[in-house]
């Protein structure tokens, strides 16, 4: 298993780097399903912008996400309603 990433949002296990994504330790004992792409749209999620999305609701600004045919930049912040990652846009 990985070095701790950061804590859990959904329940009290730690983050760890499980090889193709971040988990939580937690899965087998309570099967907690918090998990963190370490790719998205093409895409390299680093530990460090997976550490801020849990401590601090946010990640760094990541250029270059491929959809189809269109690129874009956005943040990956925590959705606390959606209990999930999803994209935030500048300016918003």
């Amino acid at each position: 298993m990985g070095n701790s990433i950061g804590p859990c949002k959904l329940c009290d296990g730690e983050i760890i780097d499980k090889g193709d994504f971040y988990g939580c330790s937690h899965y087998t004992k309570n099967q907690c399903k918090l998990t963190i792409g370490k790719k998205i749209l093409g895409k390299a999620v680093s530990a460090t912008n997976a550490k801020r999305i849990l401590t601090k609701g946010k990640s760094n600004l990541i250029k270059g996400f491929k959809k189809g045919e269109k690129t874009f930049d956005a943040y990956l912040v925590w959705d606390e309603q959606g209990k999930s990652v999803r994209f935030e846009f500048e300016g918003k």
